[in-house]
């Protein structure tokens, strides 16, 4: 019994933590300029501790994408 239970742990355990380390992905363009249309307007904080992020472009599904302007918490 000792045994199957041993493993079934290594079976589930290994590909869990196989999938801890992060994928290093190398990007050779450099992201465009912000769109001009693109005009943020910065309120009042919702809540206390929190910071304005700026517009920026990030590298998802093989391309850049613009994300918006937002509040979030400060680390």
């Amino acid at each position: 019994m000792k045994k199957v239970f041993c493993i079934i742990a290594v079976v589930i355990l290994i590909p869990l933590l196989s999938s801890c380390h992060r994928r290093v992905i190398y990007v050779r363009s450099a992201p465009p300029a912000p769109p001009v249309e693109q005009v943020e307007v910065v309120g009042p904080a919702p809540y206390v501790g929190a910071v304005w992020v700026r517009g920026h472009w990030v590298w998802m599904h093989g391309g850049y994408v613009w994300v918006a302007g937002h509040w979030r918490a400060a680390y």
